[in-house]
């Protein structure tokens, strides 16, 4: 639970900063929706399409992986009622950020563990 409420952060001040940078419509309620559904949408498929894209990322040094973040972005733009209003290459832009957030993300909450826990 600990790591959709921070992915579901973290994706939303992407989205905000983003989107006030390459000016877009920033309605916070739209964006907390969306930041939702992709980190939802990212911790159900991403596992998903990284098994399907291996070999092949296996081959081509990962950049496969880089595109994970891309077709997932336009679903869950797709069920949030088209929040983003930017064309292809701001959206590859966000989704190669949202990669590097996720890596980082990662590498911060590798060996965390609730309190209480063992």
């Amino acid at each position: 639970m600990t790591r959709l409420i921070t992915k579901w952060i973290l994706y939303f001040a992407l989205l905000v900063s983003f989107s006030y940078m390459f000016g877009g419509e920033a309605a916070i309620g739209k964006m907390l929706l969306m930041a939702a559904v992709f980190a939802v949408l990212n911790i159900i498929l991403r596992p998903i399409i990284s098994v399907i894209a291996g070999g092949l990322g296996i081959v081509s040094f990962g950049i496969p992986i880089l595109f994970i973040n891309l077709p997932t972005l336009y679903l869950a733009d797709a069920i949030s009622g088209n929040v983003l209003s930017f064309n292809f290459w701001t959206i590859f832009l966000l989704s190669i950020l949202m990669f590097i957030a996720d890596f980082l993300h990662i590498k911060i909450f590798k060996n965390y563990r609730p309190m209480g826990a063992r």
